[in-house]
Protein backbone atom coordinates (compact mmCIF):
# COMPACT_ATOMS: atom_id res chain seq x y z
CA UNK A 1 0.00 0.00 0.00
CA UNK A 2 1.38 3.35 -0.99
CA UNK A 3 2.09 6.06 1.86
CA UNK A 4 0.18 9.10 1.51
CA UNK A 5 2.48 12.06 1.09
CA UNK A 6 1.29 15.04 2.93
CA UNK A 7 1.83 19.12 1.21
CA UNK A 8 4.14 19.81 4.12
CA UNK A 9 6.76 16.93 3.24
CA UNK A 10 6.27 18.14 -0.63
CA UNK A 11 7.18 21.58 -0.18
CA UNK A 12 10.16 20.46 2.26
CA UNK A 13 13.35 20.88 -0.02
CA UNK A 14 15.33 17.79 -1.01
CA UNK A 15 18.38 17.35 1.73
CA UNK A 16 20.96 16.57 -0.86
CA UNK A 17 19.68 19.12 -3.44
CA UNK A 18 20.03 21.46 -0.77
CA UNK A 19 23.56 20.72 0.27
CA UNK A 20 24.56 20.57 -3.30
CA UNK A 21 23.22 23.75 -4.24
CA UNK A 22 25.12 25.50 -1.08
CA UNK A 23 28.62 23.48 -2.09
CA UNK A 24 28.26 25.21 -5.56
CA UNK A 25 28.05 28.57 -4.02
CA UNK A 26 31.00 28.00 -1.70
CA UNK A 27 32.76 26.94 -5.02
CA UNK A 28 31.88 29.95 -6.49
CA UNK A 29 32.15 32.21 -4.12
CA UNK A 30 35.87 31.19 -3.45
CA UNK A 31 36.39 30.58 -7.35
CA UNK A 32 39.75 32.63 -7.80
CA UNK A 33 41.62 30.87 -4.37
CA UNK A 34 40.46 27.30 -5.28
CA UNK A 35 41.92 28.37 -8.81
CA UNK A 36 45.14 29.70 -7.17
CA UNK A 37 45.37 26.43 -5.09
CA UNK A 38 45.37 24.04 -7.93
CA UNK A 39 47.62 26.42 -10.03
CA UNK A 40 50.14 26.01 -6.84
CA UNK A 41 49.52 22.41 -6.64
CA UNK A 42 50.11 21.18 -9.77
CA UNK A 43 53.03 23.19 -10.16
CA UNK A 44 55.22 21.37 -6.98
CA UNK A 45 53.70 17.96 -8.67
CA UNK A 46 55.37 19.05 -11.83
CA UNK A 47 58.19 21.06 -9.95
CA UNK A 48 58.92 17.23 -7.77
CA UNK A 49 58.73 15.39 -11.04
CA UNK A 50 60.84 17.43 -12.70
CA UNK A 51 63.43 17.40 -9.98
CA UNK A 52 63.33 13.59 -9.88
CA UNK A 53 64.01 13.52 -13.88
CA UNK A 54 66.94 15.74 -12.84
CA UNK A 55 68.48 13.69 -10.41
CA UNK A 56 67.80 10.24 -12.64
CA UNK A 57 69.57 11.49 -15.67
CA UNK A 58 72.37 13.64 -13.13
CA UNK A 59 72.47 9.85 -11.44
CA UNK A 60 73.28 8.55 -15.37
CA UNK A 61 75.44 10.79 -16.88
CA UNK A 62 77.55 10.53 -13.52
CA UNK A 63 77.48 6.60 -13.73
CA UNK A 64 79.04 6.60 -17.63
CA UNK A 65 81.90 9.19 -16.46
CA UNK A 66 82.81 7.08 -13.66
CA UNK A 67 82.35 3.87 -15.87
CA UNK A 68 84.47 5.32 -18.26
CA UNK A 69 87.22 6.60 -15.48
CA UNK A 70 87.41 3.20 -14.74
CA UNK A 71 88.32 2.23 -18.40
CA UNK A 72 91.00 4.76 -18.39
CA UNK A 73 92.25 3.40 -15.02
CA UNK A 74 92.88 -0.14 -16.28
CA UNK A 75 94.30 1.37 -19.46
CA UNK A 76 96.40 3.36 -16.93
CA UNK A 77 97.98 -0.14 -15.69
CA UNK A 78 99.04 -1.54 -18.97
CA UNK A 79 100.34 1.51 -20.39
CA UNK A 80 101.44 4.78 -19.93
CA UNK A 81 101.26 6.60 -16.69
CA UNK A 82 100.42 9.94 -18.28
CA UNK A 83 96.96 8.37 -18.66
CA UNK A 84 96.40 8.26 -14.70
CA UNK A 85 96.19 12.30 -14.57
CA UNK A 86 93.57 12.19 -17.24
CA UNK A 87 91.73 9.44 -15.17
CA UNK A 88 91.87 11.71 -11.89
CA UNK A 89 90.50 14.50 -13.68
CA UNK A 90 87.01 12.49 -14.93
CA UNK A 91 87.04 11.48 -11.47
CA UNK A 92 87.12 15.05 -10.12
CA UNK A 93 84.50 16.61 -13.09
CA UNK A 94 82.23 13.77 -11.33
CA UNK A 95 82.60 14.66 -7.95
CA UNK A 96 82.12 18.60 -9.28
CA UNK A 97 78.92 18.25 -11.15
CA UNK A 98 77.24 15.03 -9.81
CA UNK A 99 78.05 15.60 -5.95
CA UNK A 100 75.69 13.46 -4.70
CA UNK A 101 75.29 10.71 -7.26
CA UNK A 102 76.75 7.19 -6.05
CA UNK A 103 79.29 7.93 -9.30
CA UNK A 104 80.64 10.81 -6.94
CA UNK A 105 81.31 8.70 -3.78
CA UNK A 106 82.93 6.04 -5.57
CA UNK A 107 85.30 8.57 -7.33
CA UNK A 108 85.84 10.10 -4.06
CA UNK A 109 87.03 6.87 -2.92
CA UNK A 110 89.60 6.56 -5.71
CA UNK A 111 90.88 10.01 -4.93
CA UNK A 112 91.52 9.27 -1.67
CA UNK A 113 93.32 5.93 -2.49
CA UNK A 114 95.51 7.67 -4.82
CA UNK A 115 96.08 10.41 -2.33
CA UNK A 116 97.25 8.13 0.23
CA UNK A 117 99.69 5.97 -2.84
CA UNK A 118 101.34 9.46 -3.95
CA UNK A 119 101.95 10.39 -0.61
CA UNK A 120 99.33 13.49 -0.03
CA UNK A 121 98.03 12.62 2.79
CA UNK A 122 95.86 15.80 3.91
CA UNK A 123 94.23 15.36 0.56
CA UNK A 124 93.76 11.62 1.44
CA UNK A 125 92.08 12.47 4.59
CA UNK A 126 89.96 15.03 2.87
CA UNK A 127 88.40 12.21 0.42
CA UNK A 128 88.22 9.50 2.84
CA UNK A 129 85.86 12.07 5.36
CA UNK A 130 84.12 12.83 2.31
CA UNK A 131 83.52 9.14 1.37
CA UNK A 132 82.58 8.27 4.56
CA UNK A 133 79.89 11.18 5.17
CA UNK A 134 78.40 10.28 1.81
CA UNK A 135 78.17 6.12 1.39
CA UNK A 136 75.78 4.12 3.03
CA UNK A 137 76.39 2.74 6.73
CA UNK A 138 76.64 -0.76 5.65
CA UNK A 139 78.62 -0.61 2.39
CA UNK A 140 82.05 -2.62 2.80
CA UNK A 141 83.85 0.24 1.52
CA UNK A 142 83.22 2.45 4.75
CA UNK A 143 84.99 0.20 6.63
CA UNK A 144 87.86 -0.13 4.34
CA UNK A 145 88.00 3.81 3.94
CA UNK A 146 87.86 4.18 7.86
CA UNK A 147 90.69 1.60 7.46
CA UNK A 148 92.58 4.15 4.99
CA UNK A 149 91.61 6.95 6.92
CA UNK A 150 93.63 5.56 9.92
CA UNK A 151 96.68 4.11 8.02
CA UNK A 152 96.93 8.22 6.36
CA UNK A 153 96.79 9.39 9.88
CA UNK A 154 99.88 6.85 11.10
CA UNK A 155 101.79 7.99 8.45
CA UNK A 156 101.45 11.80 9.30
CA UNK A 157 102.44 10.94 12.60
CA UNK A 158 98.72 11.22 14.58
CA UNK A 159 98.36 8.30 16.25
CA UNK A 160 95.48 8.86 18.46
CA UNK A 161 93.10 9.92 15.50
CA UNK A 162 94.58 6.70 14.07
CA UNK A 163 93.43 4.22 16.67
CA UNK A 164 90.23 6.54 16.74
CA UNK A 165 89.97 5.61 12.57
CA UNK A 166 90.68 2.07 13.28
CA UNK A 167 88.25 1.78 16.04
CA UNK A 168 85.47 2.95 13.80
CA UNK A 169 86.27 0.24 11.14
CA UNK A 170 85.77 -2.15 14.05
CA UNK A 171 82.35 -0.47 14.60
CA UNK A 172 81.04 -0.17 11.19
CA UNK A 173 78.81 -2.61 10.45
CA UNK A 174 81.02 -4.69 7.83
CA UNK A 175 83.67 -4.08 9.47
CA UNK A 176 83.81 -7.53 10.63
CA UNK A 177 84.94 -8.73 6.68
CA UNK A 178 87.82 -6.93 7.81
CA UNK A 179 88.63 -7.47 11.06
CA UNK A 180 91.63 -9.19 10.48
CA UNK A 181 93.73 -6.11 8.73
CA UNK A 182 91.85 -3.64 11.18
CA UNK A 183 93.28 -5.31 14.38
CA UNK A 184 96.62 -5.43 13.10
CA UNK A 185 96.26 -2.09 12.10
CA UNK A 186 95.59 -1.12 15.63
CA UNK A 187 98.30 -3.65 17.35
CA UNK A 188 100.89 -1.38 15.10
CA UNK A 189 99.46 2.04 16.25
CA UNK A 190 99.87 0.67 20.06
CA UNK A 191 103.31 -0.75 19.48
CA UNK A 192 104.14 2.54 18.38
CA UNK A 193 102.61 3.76 21.26
CA UNK A 194 104.70 1.71 23.47
CA UNK A 195 101.73 -0.41 24.65
CA UNK A 196 102.61 -3.65 24.10
CA UNK A 197 99.78 -5.73 25.91
CA UNK A 198 97.29 -4.29 23.18
CA UNK A 199 99.53 -4.48 20.91
CA UNK A 200 99.64 -8.32 21.66
CA UNK A 201 96.28 -8.25 22.47
CA UNK A 202 95.61 -7.65 18.77
CA UNK A 203 98.18 -9.10 16.75
CA UNK A 204 96.63 -12.46 18.68
CA UNK A 205 93.11 -11.23 17.33
CA UNK A 206 94.20 -10.72 14.26
CA UNK A 207 96.27 -13.78 13.57
CA UNK A 208 92.94 -15.64 14.23
CA UNK A 209 91.09 -14.12 11.61
CA UNK A 210 93.90 -14.41 8.95
CA UNK A 211 93.84 -17.01 5.99
CA UNK A 212 97.18 -15.85 4.36
CA UNK A 213 99.35 -18.24 5.29
CA UNK A 214 102.40 -15.45 4.66
CA UNK A 215 100.95 -13.12 6.51
CA UNK A 216 100.07 -16.08 9.61
CA UNK A 217 104.00 -16.29 10.21
CA UNK A 218 103.98 -12.69 10.04
CA UNK A 219 101.88 -12.22 12.96
CA UNK A 220 103.61 -15.10 14.60
CA UNK A 221 106.80 -13.29 14.43
CA UNK A 222 105.63 -10.29 16.18
CA UNK A 223 103.18 -12.22 18.67
CA UNK A 224 106.82 -13.66 19.74
CA UNK A 225 109.00 -10.83 19.64
CA UNK A 226 106.53 -9.02 22.01
CA UNK A 227 106.38 -12.23 24.52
Amino acid sequence: MATKVNKKELKQPDILQSQFAQVLSMLQRHRTRIVQAAVVLGVVVLLGCGWVLYEWSNSRAAAALYLKAEDETMRAALSAPSNREKTLATYAKIIDQYPRSSSAMLARYRLAGDAYDQGRLDRAIDHYNAFIKQAPADSPLVALAWNGLGCAYEAKGNLPQARQSFDRALSSKAGDGFSGMTHQNLARVFEAQNDPRQALTHYRMALERVADPALARLLKRKIALLN
